[in-house]
C-alpha cells in the first residue's frame, strides 16, 4: 500500500497536465495516470499519494460525495521529501520498515 515516488511522479505529471485542477471520482484519477504513466494505478494508492502532496502544502483537496478535487497550490521545480510526511512514516510504521 506504500507508493513509490513513480506514483507520486506519475499523478504530479497527470494533474499538470489537467491544468493542475481536476475534479474527478479517485476511480478515474487512476485511470488517467494509468494512461498517461502505462502504469498501473488504483484509486486506493491515488488518494494516498494526494493525502501525502496536501500535507506537503503542494495540492489542495476538496470531497463532494464521491467527487474529489485537486487543486495544485505549489511545487514547481521544488524537491520535497515525500518520506517525512506523518502518512508516510504511519505507512511505513504499519509495515514493518
Amino acid at each position: 500500500m506504500i507508493p513509490g515516488r513513480e506514483e507520486f511522479v506519475a499523478l504530479w505529471r497527470y494533474l499538470t497536465k489537467c491544468g493542475g485542477s481536476v475534479v474527478h471520482t479517485p476511480e478515474d484519477i487512476a485511470k488517467g495516470v494509468a494512461g498517461d504513466s502505462g502504469a498501473k494505478s488504483t484509486a486506493t494508492r491515488v488518494l494516498i499519494c494526494l493525502e501525502v502532496l496536501e500535507e506537503c502544502g503542494l495540492v489542495q483537496i476538496t470531497r463532494d460525495g464521491e467527487h474529489i478535487s485537486v487543486l495544485i497550490r505549489g511545487g514547481k521545480g521544488e524537491k520535497m521529501d515525500l518520506e517525512k510526511t506523518s502518512l508516510m512514516r504511519r505507512l511505513r510504521k504499519m509495515a514493518g520498515q
